[in-house]
């Protein structure tokens, strides 16, 4: 049930970050992964919109006595990180932030 419930919160995150299309208009590329190993699920996509690509990664790992997330959204050149790490004995903590620009 946790993992069922993780893997729906993951798959969200994902659809929330893409970009909307505008009326009448299709996504010219939409392309979506999952993929679930030892240590994790790892879902994964890429939209190519009318206004540039967006893409992302979201990681998900059940630990003992909570979930750690982390992952990254690239929307047209500027990239973010984040990471939420939930447990029942210290909390919640969560951190976004912008990648630091690459040379």
């Amino acid at each position: 049930m946790t993992r069922m419930l993780a893997v729906t919160l993951l798959a969200a995150a994902l659809l929330v970050a893409a970009p909307p299309a505008g009326a009448g208009e299709l996504s010219g590329l939409f392309d979506f992964s999952v993929r679930i190993g030892e240590r994790g699920i790892t879902l994964g996509g890429r939209v190519d919109g009318p206004f540039g690509p967006t893409s992302g990664t979201v990681n998900g790992r059940v630990r003992d006595g909570g979930v750690a997330v982390d992952g990254w959204l690239d929307d047209r050149g500027k990239t973010w990180l984040f990471e939420l790490d939930a447990n029942a004995r210290d909390g919640l903590r969560a951190t976004v932030r912008r990648s630091p620009l690459r040379i």
